[in-house]
């Protein structure tokens, strides 16, 4: 049975870091190694900044305070019930912090949580949610979710110390009790199938494939890897059509990183497409047979 890995996006998982967060650390002048380097006299310790999220006492769940609702419809308008609505939060890593079913009308409420409690910095509010991703995604079997659900990319706050600039890299904000609207349109996927050959032996015996693009979903790095069976074969489901796509291979040889790409692969239809790859010595040949 063919093994997947970690859809990074909007997959569950363990997230890299988001390319919001980046350009907000990037902005403030801190490195991607320590959190927030640049705000340390406000933090009493890592350990505190990274404290699983709970609310102070007395002050009810941070969990019911933070909402997003809207409509889920396919590409005709239509509503779409059985929609799994998932948040992932927090800083760097992102953690899932709720989720739920759209009902048959294509309604859906969501509460959620942060990912990290912020402890004592500055910019926290009574709920110790400080200022950090929300990343709200749709997904059903067989679909894909309109502009890789970019709408979705937003963050949350109960500060009221914001600097607008933190912003500017999310699609909104979500305040606490202040539900936020946020409506997705969902259009039916490709599925992308084949077999990766290794004539020269060139490649490790176990190999995972990768299918990225210039534009992908929020904090994704790829939009799908798979590991391929002992025969090549892959299969890649949800494949968003509209989008140029590539894949790549990487592995460690000698102590560095090699890394085989193909051309970009647009999919103009929802169509199952078969693929056969060829390495070769300086890049991934596709061949397309269906």
């Amino acid at each position: 049975m063919l093994q997947k890995l970690a859809m990074k996006q909007p997959y569950p998982g363990t997230p890299p870091l988001t390319e919001s967060f980046s350009n907000l650390l990037a902005s403030l002048g801190c490195g991607l190694v320590l959190l927030w380097p640049c705000l340390g006299p406000c933090i009493s310790s890592a350990a505190e900044a990274l404290a699983p999220a709970s609310p102070p006492k007395g002050l009810g769940s941070s969990n019911e305070a933070f909402v997003v609702f809207g409509k889920i419809t396919d590409a005709e308008g239509r509503p779409m019930g059985g929609v799994e609505v998932v948040a992932h939060c927090g800083n760097g890593t992102l953690r899932p912090t709720g989720s739920m079913l759209s009902h048959p009308d294509g309604e859906y409420r969501l509460s959620f949580g942060p990912g990290v409690r912020m402890g004592r910095l500055l910019d926290a509010g009574s709920l110790g949610v400080g200022f950090q991703a929300a990343t709200i995604s749709a997904r059903k079997p067989g679909y894909f979710v309109q502009r890789l659900g970019r709408t979705g990319n937003l963050a949350m706050t109960d500060s009221t110390n914001v600097a607008p600039a933190w912003s500017t890299n999310f699609a909104g904000v979500v305040r606490p009790f202040q539900p936020y609207r946020l409506d997705f349109s969902l259009q039916p996927a490709s599925l992308i199938r084949g077999q990766l050959a290794d004539p020269s032996y060139r490649l490790p015996p176990k190999v995972t494939l990768c299918l990225k693009g210039e534009k992908l979903p929020p904090f994704s790095s790829v939009l799908a890897c798979v590991d391929l069976l002992e025969n090549g074969e892959f299969e890649f489901p949800d494949v968003p059509v509209g989008f140029a796509w590539w894949f790549e291979v990487s592995w460690r040889e000698k102590g560095t990183w090699k890394t085989l790409c193909s051309k970009p692969l647009k999919l103009a239809a929802p169509l199952p497409k078969t693929v056969k790859i060829t390495v070769l010595s300086e890049t991934l040949e596709v061949e397309h047979l269906q």
